[in-house]
Parts: structure tokens; sequence; C-alpha cells
């Protein structure tokens, strides 16, 4: 099985599972069998084996990549560019982490990022550095 289909297993089977009653049928096959006449001696959804969650990825950059990164960055057209690879990574943001970012959860002083939505659905600050700060100022105050 592929790690996208597995993904989506992974995902839809709690969709599947859940049940608004005390049943054991999660309710869409709880409608299937009331309104429809559809007999299921069980819930087909139990028999449905869970795939291992796919491990993170965990690529770094190599040697000379930054800096070849960082040089394509200067003959591009976008000049914002070199001050966002910078700061993700030297803060491992993710991309939507960096451009949901607001002034007002930056302290400067602190030297902290406050991420109120992550991709886990979690919140978490994500402590900076004097040169990022710096950076962040020139490039987007």
């Amino acid at each position: 099985m592929s790690l996208r289909i597995e993904t989506s297993v992974l995902r839809a089977l709690p969709l599947l599972q859940w049940s608004v009653s005390s049943t054991p049928f999660p309710h869409a096959i709880e409608i299937a069998t009331r309104e429809w006449g559809l007999w299921l001696p069980r819930n087909p959804v139990k028999l449905v084996r869970r795939p291992q969650v796919p491990r993170g990825r965990t690529r770094r950059l190599k040697a000379g990549e930054e800096a070849r990164l960082l040089a394509a960055c200067d003959s591009g057209r976008t000049p914002l560019m070199k001050p966002l690879i910078t700061l993700a990574i030297e803060t491992a943001m993710r991309r939507g982490e960096m451009l949901d970012l607001q002034w007002q959860h930056v302290d400067l002083v602190r030297c902290v990022a406050h991420l109120p939505l992550t991709k886990n659905g979690d919140s978490r600050d994500n402590p900076t550095v004097a040169s990022r700060r710096c950076n962040a100022q020139g490039a987007f105050g």
C-alpha cells in the first residue's frame, strides 16, 4: 500500500467507526440497516486492518545546499524569498506557520514567535535568535 493511501485510510477509519448511539455500528451503517433494510451480521469497518502510521520525513540540507539555495534567491524575482527561506531554515517552521505568523505573535524582547495554530492543531512557542530578529525586522518590518 502506498504512503498516500495508508494515510487516507488512517484518516477515514475514525470517521467510519464513530457512533452516535450506544450500538457498535457507525452511524452510516446504522442508517443503511434501519432505513434501507441492509442486513449486516457485524460492522464491516471493524474488519479493516489499520495500516502502520507512516514515519515523518527527516530530510536535512546537505553540504552546500543552503548556500546554493540562498544564492538562487538573490537572482529571483521575489525579494522576500531569501528572508523567508532563512527563517524556515533557522526555525524549522512550516510554510503555513510562517505565512500565518502575525506581528502580534512575535515577541522581539524574548525572541519568541508564538504559533497559535500548528499543523497538529496545537499552539507552540518557537524560539528565535538575534540574527533572525534583525533579519525579520529588516525584511518584514
